[in-house]
C-alpha cells in the first residue's frame, strides 16, 4: 500500500473505534490502527489507549493491560515528546511514558501482590518525570521573546503591535522567576506526580504514619526540591499529625531510656547492671507502636539510616512540645 492509502485505513481504523459497542472490539481496531504504521511515535497514544481500556473497563485484563505498559516503557523514550510548554490536554503524550508507569506499578500491586515491581515503575515514573522538570527549568531561565529585525520593528510600529512587545516581553520574565521558584509544572502534570508519589507509598503496604515518614523520605532525599518532593513532604506533614500526644509520649518513653535505679547494695547481694541500651529496656515498655516499627522493619526494605532519621524527626517534636508545655 501507498502512503495515501494507508492513512486511509488508518483514519478508518480509527473511526470505527467512536462506533465500536464493546470494549473488545474497540481494542481490535486500535490494534488494527497500531499495525498499519509500525515504528511511528504517535502510536504511543493508541497503545496507551489499549492499556486503559483493558485495565479499566468492564472485566478488565489485567495482564494484558500490564504487557501493554510495559511494552510502552521498553519502546518509547520520554523525552522525545517533550515541550517548553505545560500539558493543558489530558490525551497529550508529553507524559503518557510515566504515565503507563504509574498504571502498571497499580497492576503490580493488585492479587498478584508484586511490590518490588511497583516500586521499580514508580521510581523511573518519577525520575521520568525529574528529567522534564529540570530540563523545563533550563529552558525557562534562558527564555525570552524573538529578537526582531530593524525592519520589523519599523514596520510593526503602531501602538497595538508595542503592546504585544510588552505583553510577551512580561511573558517571558514571569517565566524566568517561576523557573527560579521551580513552578514549571501544570495542574494536569502535578496530578500524575502526586499519583506517583501516592503510589509509591501504598506499594510499602497500608499507610502507617510511621511507615508514612520513612518512605517519604526516600523520595525527598532522591529528588530534593523537586515536586515530588515537595508533594512527599506534604505527607509527612500528615503523617506526623496523626502521631497524637499520646503515641508521641509514648514513643518517648521508649526512645529516652532511663535506666531502674541502682539497687541498694545494703539490703541486697550486689550484682552487675546491664548498661544502658536497646536490649535492656524493660519487658513492660515493649508495646503495641515499638512492634509495629518493628514488623515494619522486617517487612519492607527500608534501610536503618531511613529509619533513623524518622526516629530523629519525632524526638525532635517530642523534646519541642514538650519544652512549650513547661
Amino acid at each position: 500500500m501507498d502512503k495515501s492509502e494507508v492513512g486511509v485505513r488508518f483514519a478508518e481504523a480509527l473511526a470505527a473505534t467512536e462506533m465500536a459497542d464493546d470494549r473488545d472490539s474497540k481494542v481490535e481496531q486500535l490494534r488494527k490502527a497500531l499495525s498499519l504504521r509500525p515504528d511511528h511515535p504517535g502510536n504511543l497514544a493508541i497503545e496507551f489507549a489499549i492499556g486503559i481500556e483493558l485495565s479499566q473497563r468492564n472485566e478488565p485484563r489485567p495482564a494484558e493491560a500490564l504487557a501493554m505498559f510495559e511494552h510502552i516503557l521498553v519502546t518509547y523514550r520520554h523525552m522525545d515528546y517533550y515541550s517548553t510548554e505545560t500539558i493543558d490536554d489530558s490525551e497529550s503524550m508529553q507524559f503518557m511514558v510515566p504515565k503507563a508507569g504509574i498504571l502498571a506499578a497499580c497492576i503490580a500491586r493488585g492479587p498478584d501482590q508484586n511490590p518490588q515491581k511497583a516500586q521499580e515503575y514508580l521510581w523511573r515514573a518519577m525520575e521520568q518525570m525529574n528529567e522534564t522538570y529540570q530540563k523545563r527549568i533550563e529552558d525557562w531561565k534562558n527564555s525570552k521573546p524573538r529578537e526582531e529585525s530593524p525592519l520589523e520593528l519599523e514596520v510593526f510600529s503602531s501602538p497595538l503591535d508595542e503592546s504585544k512587545r510588552e505583553s510577551r516581553k512580561s511573558f517571558y520574565e514571569q517565566r524566568r522567576i517561576d523557573a527560579a521558584n521551580g513552578d514549571v509544572f501544570g495542574l494536569l502534570e502535578m496530578a500524575t506526580v502526586r499519583a506517583a508519589v501516592r503510589q509509591y507509598g501504598y506499594s510499602h503496604g497500608p499507610h502507617r504514619p510511621e511507615v508514612a515518614i520513612v518512605v517519604m523520605r526516600e523520595i525527598i532525599d532522591r529528588f530534593p526540591g523537586t515536586p515530588m518532593a515537595k508533594v512527599a513532604q506534604g505527607h509527612i506533614d500528615k503523617a506526623m499529625t496523626m502521631l497524637n500526644q499520646e503515641l508521641l509520649d509514648d514513643l518517648a518513653d521508649k526512645i529516652l531510656y532511663t535506666p531502674p535505679p541502682e539497687p541498694n547494695t545494703a539490703t541486697q547481694p550486689a550484682t552487675p547492671t546491664p548498661s544502658p541500651g536497646r536490649d535492656s529496656k524493660p519487658k513492660t515498655q515493649d508495646s503495641g507502636l515499638v512492634s509495629t516499627i518493628a514488623d515494619s522493619v522486617r517487612t519492607h526494605p527500608y534501610t536503618w539510616l531511613a529509619s533513623l532519621v524518622a526516629v530523629v524527626i519525632v524526638a525532635g517534636i517530642i523534646f519541642y512540645a514538650r519544652k512549650r508545655r513547661r
